[in-house]
C-alpha cells in the first residue's frame, strides 16, 4: 500500500484512499491572523496560506490559497494533491 511513497522519501505511510497526504510544517502566523504552512514531503513543497480580510459588506472573510514557488495554483476548494513537481530539463 505504501508503494506510492517511493516518490516521497520521508515518513510513514501517508495515504488517504489512493492519495498521499500532505505532511504539514508548523504554522507561522501573521499579526492580522493569516497563517502559512508548507508540505515537507520531498518534491511537493506546496504552501497553504490561510487568509483573512473584510469583504465589501464589512463582514469577516476567510479563504485559503495554495502556492508552489511564486505560482498561485488554487484559491479555495479542496486541498490539491500531495505530489512531486515535475521539472522540465
Amino acid at each position: 500500500m505504501c508503494g506510492q511513497l517511493e516518490l516521497h522519501a520521508r515518513g510513514a505511510c501517508g495515504l488517504r484512499g489512493d492519495r498521499v497526504k500532505h505532511k504539514w510544517s508548523e504554522k507561522t502566523r501573521q499579526p492580522n491572523g493569516d497563517s502559512r504552512k508548507v508540505c515537507t514531503r520531498e518534491g511537493c513543497d506546496i504552501v497553504c496560506m490561510s487568509c483573512h480580510g473584510v469583504d465589501s459588506h464589512g463582514r469577516q472573510d476567510h479563504w485559503k490559497e495554495w502556492w508552489r514557488g511564486s505560482e498561485k495554483i488554487q484559491v479555495g476548494g479542496l486541498t490539491p494533491a500531495c505530489e512531486p513537481v515535475e521539472v522540465d530539463a
